[in-house]
Order: C-alpha cells, then structure tokens, then sequence
C-alpha cells in the first residue's frame, strides 16, 4: 500500500548468525516511502505509525503481529532446516490457510503452515503447535477485568471475526466450538485481516475468540481471557501435497528437520 504503482517490492530470505546463533534473515525491499532512521527502533511496537504518511490506512499491527506469528508457528523450524541446509533458502509468505492449500495445490508454493482442521487428506501434515483459546476484549468491555470466562456466557455479545473469505476454517472452528455449547456467535463486524481485527476490537465494537499465542502481541487496548469451559485448541500444522515429499528430496528434508524440531520443543500455548 505504501509503495506506488509501477514500484517494486522485493523478498528474500537468508541464513544469518547473531550472538553465536544461527537465524534466518527475512528481508523486505521496496521503492516505498521509506522509514525514517530515528523511527527504526519502534517498528515493532504495537501501533506505531510512521510520520512520512500519517493518513495511509492502517492501525500499526502488521510488523508486530507478524513477529509473534513467527516465533509461534514454525520458525524454529526453518532456522534449523537453513543451519542443516544452508545452501538452500525458503521464501517465507503471508497467506491464509485457504490460500496456502489453493498454491500448494497449483505447485506455487511446496509447504505451509496451515489450520490443522483444513489439513485432511489427500493433504499430508504434522502437527507444529496447539494453543488455548482465548477471548479477546477492549480493556474498556465490562468482561475485561475477569480472570477467566466460560463459553458459555458469550452467547448474547456481540463478536467480531475475520471474514468468511480468508477466514473460513477459523470461522469454520470458532462456529462449533459456539454451537456445542448451544449458540452461534453473533457477529456485528468483520476483518479482512488480523490488524483490523485489532482495531475493531480496541474500538469495543465486539468480542473475539483466538488462540493464546497473540497475547505477546496484544496492543494495551486489548486483553485476552482464558476461556475455562473449552478443551479444544487450535492446532497448526506443516503441510504439503500428497506424494510431494516423495518427489522432492527438499521438501523430505524439510519434513524431517520439522520431526526432530517437533521431538524436542514444547508446543502449547495454554491458559
């Protein structure tokens, strides 16, 4: 959005080393407006706006969240697949779980990190992470203040999701975990996406349901309540085409990397 027509965004990923530690660099180009030096230090900080384009759309969410949904899901794993591997790189993407099945499917990408709820065959997959489910609430929602909060109890709020179109296995999710308990969420707003979502939910329009993970990332408007009546979580799995693991010694490796990773880190995000 901030790089005009006729410009060019650029991404690549390399293998670095910092403090004695292996990383996997993940650099952004692009004939943009830029970031000033002194504001560098604050990009990660949730809504932080630049001051080149103070009007542009956005709420200052996307760097932040993008961090965190890294380290939660996966990146371990690529680290350790660039320190085995290094003279191949991964490309990393933001995409939906939707839009990661459709491009494996098309052979555009080989793996994604994907809802493990849409992950059933002919789709091959391993279980990367489980986390929690929690409720999301601007600190100014009357339910803000309490400790933990059944399902239950949500059925007369007013929710607010991400969209059908990106969001349909999560929705998909979000839908039976209300309907067991005798309801079906009562949605007033929608996001596109997850900083929008922020932002309606700092507005207090609405209440949502997400996994505990975000809650290193959460802007101060916002609380996360662990939901106490619930024993489902949501899974995230690594995922690939049927027989594409066969046929590619890159993906295999991958895979195999993914297993010995698995073996040893802890996986939960709980309550």
């Amino acid at each position: 959005k901030d790089t005009p027509s006729g410009g060019r965004v650029e991404l690549a990923v390399a293998p670095g080393e910092e403090d004695g530690e292996d990383w996997v660099e993940v650099i952004v180009r692009d004939t943009g407006i830029g970031i000033e030096p002194e504001q560098a230090s604050r990009v990660f900080e949730p809504f932080h706006r630049a001051a080149a384009r103070p009007e542009a759309p956005g709420v200052g969410l996307g760097l932040p969240l993008a961090r965190e949904i890294a380290r939660a899901h996966g990146g371990e794993i690529v680290l350790e697949f660039n320190r085995l591997f290094p003279m191949s790189s991964v490309r990393l993407f933001n995409l939906a779980t939707t839009d990661q099945l459709t491009q494996i499917a098309a052979g555009q990408i080989d793996l994604g990190f994907a809802f493990s709820l849409a992950c059933i065959p002919p789709w091959q997959s391993r279980r990367v992470s489980h986390e929690d489910y929690v409720l999301l609430a601007s600190r100014q929602h009357p339910l803000a203040l309490r400790k933990s909060i059944s399902l239950a109890e949500l059925a007369s709020e007013r929710f607010v999701l991400g969209n059908r179109d990106r969001w349909g296995p999560y929705r998909n999710m979000i839908d039976g975990l209300c309907s067991h308990k005798g309801f079906l969420p009562n949605v007033v707003d929608e996001a596109d996406d997850l900083p929008i979502l922020m932002a309606l939910l700092s507005s207090d329009i609405g209440v949502a349901l997400h996994g505990a993970a975000i809650r290193q990332s959460l802007p101060p408007g916002i609380v996360a309540i662990p939901i106490d009546d619930v024993d489902e979580t949501i899974d995230i799995s690594l995922v690939w085409n049927e027989g594409a693991d066969a046929a590619n010694p890159l993906i295999r490796n991958f895979i195999a990397v993914a297993d010995t990773v698995l073996a040893d880190a802890p996986r939960a995000y709980t309550r």
